[in-house]
């Protein structure tokens, strides 16, 4: 874990997701919270890694969308 602690300290883009939610019992609030828990996240830093997940996806008429829905997020 030490080469993603490494990661998010650079600010390096990780994308947060989960998939196979019946198999795992997760989703991707408990993710996230995870993700913010074990690395010490602030919710201003967890919303600059939201942002930039959403350049990863592949459907870009999406994408205006998703960063407004995130950026009204209080944080």
């Amino acid at each position: 874990m030490p080469h993603l602690q490494e990661l998010v300290r650079l600010d390096h883009h990780i994308v947060i997701c989960c998939d196979d939610t019946m198999l795992f019992s997760t989703n991707i609030s408990t993710e996230l919270f995870e993700f913010a828990n074990a690395f010490q996240v602030t919710g201003k830093q967890l919303k600059a890694q939201l942002l930039r997940n959403v350049d990863a996806i592949f459907d870009d008429s999406l994408k205006p969308w998703l960063k407004e829905q995130i950026e009204s997020y209080r944080v």
